[in-house]
Formats: structure tokens, sequence, C-alpha cells
């Protein structure tokens, strides 16, 4: 990813985010994660940022799930939790440790004026810590 190598936060971080200011709606937010459908697997949290593109939460998906369409962002953002950030140079072995420590799923990856970049998934930062290992896809069971 845009030239960082693997073993650093901006190499393994994928750029694909959903943003959205505090004011937007669930509602708006959940339509946009709609228009995003084919990367549900990349999408976790909402990026919320300040109208010059600066992050000012993360919002996990679920919350959006438990909360009335009409709710603004800005009434989910837990300001006694700040977003866990990391920068593009950052080694593998601390975004393991952060991942870890904070028992999330995906850490945001930020420009030196705190503007998102791209997030690490957890699936992503295991890959890279067992090299040679392909992640295998079973097939889906229906009832």
């Amino acid at each position: 990813m845009l030239g960082y190598p693997a073993n650093q936060a901006g190499g393994l971080m994928t750029t694909v985010l959903t943003c959205a200011s505090p004011g937007q709606t669930v509602a708006q937010v959940r339509d946009a994660l709609t228009a995003q459908a084919e990367h549900h697997t990349d999408i976790d949290a909402i990026a919320v940022l300040d109208t010059s593109g600066r992050l000012l939460a993360d919002i996990p998906v679920f919350d959006l799930l438990a909360s009335d369409n009409e709710t603004p962002l800005g009434d989910l953002i837990d300001h006694e939790n700040p977003p866990i950030t990391l920068r593009p140079d950052t080694s593998l072995n601390v975004v393991a440790t952060e991942l870890l420590e904070s028992r999330r799923r995906s850490l945001l990856v930020v420009d030196d004026d705190g503007r998102p970049l791209g997030r690490i998934l957890i699936d992503d930062v295991l890959d890279a810590l067992a090299p040679g290992h392909r992640r295998r896809h079973l097939p889906r069971l229906r009832p």
C-alpha cells in the first residue's frame, strides 16, 4: 500500500474506509455502507471526521445497528474512549500489540494531521504474522 513495507502499518492497511461527519444520521451512514457492500469484509467501523477531515471518533458498525435511524453520529461518539491510531511507519509488532491491548478488531492509520489513510484489520495482522499461511475460505453452511 502506497509504497510502505509489508511489516509496517502502511503496508498492512486497507484504504477502504467509510467516513462520516458528526451531523450525519445513522440512516445516512447505513445507506453509505450499503453502497460499499462489495467491501463488507474491510469495514467494521465508521471514521467520524471533523470539517477539516481530521479523525474525531471510530464508531463500530454494531453501534449503528443498535441505534435509531435519526440518531446523529455525534451522539454515538464516546469521548471517554478516543480512537487508537497508528502512523503508517508503525512496525508490525507495535500494530499487533495495540490490537491485543485495545481488544479492537481494527485500528486506523492516520497522517501527521490526524486524517485517516486506511484501516488495519486484525485478520491482516494475523496473516502477516504467519508467513506462508494462506487464508482458507470454507463454504458457508446454510440451513
